[in-house]
């Protein structure tokens, strides 16, 4: 058996299909054919492509501009072989392009699609989308049995503009392997006050795309942002200096999750604390203080009273996570970071008040350790706390207390003071 169709398609009007498609305008028009021979799948052969055009298509809706779009497909079928050789969408402002073969009998595919648009502000209008500017392309491809195909992604992002926010370099470079391993080879982002890379792996899937009921994931992070200048042409809802700070990262995370785990999220009063060790430090002289959590993280920081400029660094140690999360109502998930993060800036008046009111008037260092255990409301804790030369001598009081030296041990229901020497002076 062998056939020929055509079709030409010319004057159509959106307005006309008003009862069956509102909310639509502009024109139509359309051209088609396919010929081929036989009817069965394994003898069938056949071709065909289909044009379509539509001008000044539009959603009536104000804010939404008219364009331009031409639809074009072509391909052909051989022997179970199904062949896509031209997929092409194109408006004004954006492309879409893909081709690819899909065989019947082996379930087997290989496509690919680009989708690629050098002026998003004109195609963010006419779709009535949220506005942006610049110009981004993408490209997916994918090979392989459809129920667990290799499929690669690519994007790329120039000049783009958000919300106030610019993003002059954009680049994503993604893959998922046949076995439902993904990993996120390259991901850069930079523009005024940012630089971010980020690279990771994740185990995701079973066969047939069913989420394994265990996910393990890596992540690698890199980056420095100034939030001051991100957020330079945006409308932030904070207070400006709370946006001026420097802030740099250098991070590595693996995390595990168990899908069978329940989550179950106690009061927080009833919340088990996982047995810790700490060790604190602050430094009144020079406004420094210091918080180690054993195998976690170490945490530093530094105020510096006259510019109202701070500094705080950590350091995470890699140890699992997973107690912590467990006792917030979160079992099932485990994991570690490693690395560091450092912020610094300018804190608001308002803030600095008390600190220089209270904190500039006071001298000395405080060290403590301890091991807490327990729950939130009943915390068992063992702590030795040493003081070192503690003075605090505020102008608008009449009395001074210095050379405060002494060693102290707290538990939840005890403090025992060992020795406590001080000195209390009339004041000027």
């Amino acid at each position: 058996m062998t056939y020929a169709l055509a079709f030409d398609q010319t004057g159509g009007d959106f307005a006309r299909l008003a009862p069956w498609m509102p909310g639509f305008s502009g024109q139509f028009s359309s051209r088609g054919r396919a010929q081929g021979r036989g009817i069965s799948l394994d003898t069938l052969t056949a071709g065909y492509d289909l044009t379509s055009t539509f001008k000044e298509f539009k959603q009536n809706q104000a804010e939404n501009d008219p364009l331009d779009l031409t639809i074009q497909v072509s391909g052909d079928i051989t022997r179970r072989l199904l062949t896509l050789s031209q997929l092409n969408l194109d408006t004004r402002p954006a492309q879409l392009q893909g081709s690819g073969t899909y065989h019947l009998a082996d379930q087997v595919l290989d496509m690919g699609v680009t989708v690629s648009a050098d002026d998003l502000d004109a195609a963010t209008r006419a779709f009535g989308l949220f506005p942006a500017r610049g110009r981004v392309s993408a490209t997916v491809q994918a090979q392989g049995p459809v129920s667990g195909p290799a499929i690669a992604a690519v994007l790329e992002g120039r000049d783009l503009e958000a919300a106030g926010m610019v993003v002059d370099w954009l680049d994503l470079k993604a893959t998922l392997d046949g076995q439902g391993k993904a990993a996120l080879t390259d991901l850069t982002v930079q523009g005024p006050g940012l630089e971010l890379a980020a690279s990771g792996t994740a185990d995701l899937f079973d066969p047939g795309f069913a989420l394994k009921k265990q996910i393990q994931a890596f992540l690698k992070t890199k980056g420095k942002i100034r939030p001051a200048t991100v957020l330079a042409e945006t409308d932030p809802k904070m207070a400006p200096l709370f946006l001026n700070t420097d802030t740099a990262f250098d991070l590595e995370a693996r995390v595990a999750y168990d899908r069978g785990a329940s989550l179950s999220i106690p009061d927080i009063s009833e919340m088990t604390i996982p047995r810790q060790s700490l060790a604190a430090r602050i430094d009144l002289d020079n406004p420094r203080f210091s918080l180690v959590l054993e195998n976690l993280v170490d945490i530093t920081g530094d105020l510096e009273m006259k510019t109202s400029g701070y500094a705080v660094d950590l350091d995470f140690k890699a140890k699992d996570f997973g107690p912590l999360l467990s006792a917030a109502g979160l079992p099932g998930v485990s994991g570690g970071v490693q690395g560091w993060f450092r912020s610094s800036g300018t804190l608001p008046e308002d803030l600095m008040e008390p600190f220089e009111t209270h904190l500039a008037a006071a001298k000395g260092r405080v060290t403590i350790e301890a091991d807490v255990a327990g729950t939130v409301l009943q915390p068992e804790f063992n702590a030795v706390m040493n003081v070192t030369d503690l003075a605090w001598q505020p102008e608008d009081l009449p009395l001074a207390v210095t050379g405060v030296n002494g060693r102290m041990t707290l538990s939840q229901d005890r403090l025992t003071i060992h020795e406590l020497t001080t000195q209390i002076n009339q004041g000027a």
